[in-house]
């Protein structure tokens, strides 16, 4: 998640210098002069220090923010896992989570210029690039990325009972957190590195916690309802797998066979300004189901390359499509 900057030579470069010593004069000894090259030395040792110390500071900023964000849930039933940043709800079935992540590349400004981003919002998390851009040239970047996920035990084990499981683990569904404010077609970005913005980004996320978060774990409570409402219009923070499969396991055949056949509509309609995205959904879709028909369907977990595909998976390993 965090970098760490060090020097390595190759054998061939290591080789070469040892050589050049030995030289003494000639060709490569300018460069091993004794003044010069400890100066050289100091040079980047002062690098890697500078370096490992904002790296440093980037990973004590996004933890304690992680940290700060988690207090806030210690009594809504939720533990943090300072080892995974990670808070955690078990129940006798399902356990909520609420991780985050952040970026390997997390930097900082050694000397921020004030003035430089005026008119950046501090609480917009889906401000436009050129803003987002002139942001991370004042302060530097200290991302922080929030996914929320819904684990069953229940479903693991129906899974590993099928003969073609879509999917192994217990996971039901997950997304991340901007999937599910405002239209959901939007990527949120969490910059923590200004920090005079700092602490108020940090309250904006725990409030859209609250307000869409939780609220989507308290729907997986009630399976009939979400899958009914997933069949009249399509719910957020599913992908293409986990809500037929939970319908099929929740609700019956029938259901999952409703939001299945939803699904391949809402695919070979979809448009872009008038333009259809699939043109030749229905025959790739029918190519694909000979294809697993002929050669077997594919090993649970499997990635496909086209929804297409994605579609035939999940019609014969569920039995929604005649494997003849």
């Amino acid at each position: 998640m965090f970098g760490f900057v060090k020097r390595n030579l190759s054998g061939a470069q290591r080789r070469k210098d040892a050589a050049s010593g030995e030289r003494g004069a000639g060709k490569g000894a300018a460069a091993l002069v004794p003044a010069q090259h400890w100066r050289n030395r100091s040079a980047k040792r002062s690098k890697l220090v500078y370096h490992s110390q904002i790296m440093g500071d980037c990973r004590s900023i996004y933890l304690e923010a992680c940290a700060e964000v988690a207090n806030d849930f210690l009594t809504d039933g939720f533990r943090y896992l300072k080892s995974q940043c990670a808070l955690v709800k078990k129940e006798p079935d399902l356990v909520f989570r609420i991780g985050f992540r952040s970026d390997r590349r997390n930097w900082l400004v050694e000397h921020p210029v004030e003035g430089v981003a005026p008119n950046i919002d501090d609480l917009n998390f889906f401000a436009p690039i050129e803003e987002i851009e002139r942001e991370m040239a004042a302060y530097g970047s200290i991302l922080m990325y929030v996914l929320v996920r819904v684990d069953s035990a229940r479903i693991e084990t129906w899974r590993n009972s099928l003969p073609h499981p879509l999917l192994t683990g217990d996971i039901v569904a997950g997304c991340h957190l901007g999937d599910l404010v405002g239209n959901g077609r939007q990527w949120m970005i969490a910059n923590l590195a200004n920090p005079k913005t700092r602490h108020q980004r940090i309250w904006a996320i725990v409030c859209m916690i609250k307000e869409n978060a939780l609220p989507y774990f308290e729907r997986l409570r009630d399976p009939k309802k979400i899958v009914a409402d997933a069949i009249k219009t399509s719910g957020r923070g599913w992908g293409i797998r986990e809500p037929i499969e939970y319908a099929f396991f929740h609700c019956g055949k029938a259901a999952a066979m409703s939001l299945f056949k939803r699904r391949l509509k809402m695919t070979a309609t979809s448009n872009v300004d008038g333009m259809l995205c699939y043109p030749d959904f229905q025959a790739d879709y029918k190519k694909a189901l000979e294809d697993f028909r002929q050669h077997g369907i594919p090993a649970p977990n499997t990635s496909f390359g086209n929804v297409e595909q994605q579609l035939a998976f999940i019609a014969l390993a569920l039995g929604l499509e005649p494997m003849k």
